[in-house]
């Protein structure tokens, strides 16, 4: 292995800031297979993950653990955005669905990873929180806002809104500690008065923030796939995934 995979680092200063720090945080949106996401994973973390797609049919309650970072190797954080949903859904698949192939593929690799949840998304649709208990019954579960919003485009209240709006569902479903926060879009705020007040806000509340450092735009696929599917266009799917 060239790097040891872990959901997150454990300590609370292990936080990915800047040149020569250990650990790689790697991002993806839920994505329409699996096996699309562990081949990104691979190309650009070179990690060796081989891409595989188990039968849909749900299995026991599980838990992946990390494997103990040693001495001398980096320290890769795998996440995925956007659970339980982003973008549509092909012809007679539901969230449920890609949530047990996204867990399926991660398993039979051994591979630990870390899902930020937006509520809204669940509350919506029962297949959405079905999809959302499936995931968080398998990885940690961190908060991504109630509706995936833009810091940009709220007052720090009523970001701050969002985030609390979140807690509840995510304290119901997680097994562990769901204490962590990615912005979505990575937007993290252009004014800096916002900018630190959301800081402040998530440090008085006890969480910590996930960076990226290395992102694959997995939601750019998704409609694409879905078109292509609702056309039964198999050709345009397989040019899809090689590319």
């Amino acid at each position: 292995m060239l790097a040891e995979l872990s959901p997150f680092p454990t300590r609370r200063d292990q936080q990915p800031s800047g040149e020569g720090q250990a650990t790689v945080w790697m991002s993806t949106s839920t994505s329409r297979r699996g096996r699309t996401m562990t081949r990104r994973i691979t190309g650009c973390a070179m990690v060796a993950i081989t891409a595989v797609i188990a039968a849909s049919a749900p299995g026991p309650t599980f838990k992946a653990e990390a494997a103990a970072p040693s001495a001398g190797h980096p320290l890769i954080a795998v996440t995925v955005d956007d659970i339980p949903a982003h973008g549509g859904t092909a012809p007679g698949e539901t969230r449920l669905d890609i949530s047990r192939r996204l867990v399926a593929a991660l398993r039979a690799e051994g591979v630990p990873a870390r899902g930020f949840v937006n509520g809204s998304r669940a509350e919506a649709d029962p297949d959405g929180m079905a999809a959302l208990e499936y995931w968080a019954s398998a990885f940690p579960v961190g908060n991504h806002t109630w509706s995936h919003a833009d810091l940009n485009e709220l007052t720090a209240g009523a970001y701050g809104e969002e985030i609390a709006r979140n807690e509840p569902l995510l304290e119901r479903i997680s097994g562990g500690d769901w204490h962590w926060f990615r912005y979505p879009y990575l937007q993290e705020g252009d004014d800096p008065v916002t900018r630190l007040a959301i800081r402040q806000y998530l440090a008085s509340r006890g969480y910590r923030v996930a960076g990226v450092t290395m992102a694959f735009d997995d939601w750019k696929y998704n409609d694409a796939y879905v078109r292509c599917a609702v056309r039964g266009d198999q050709a345009a799917i397989a040019k899809l995934e090689e590319d």
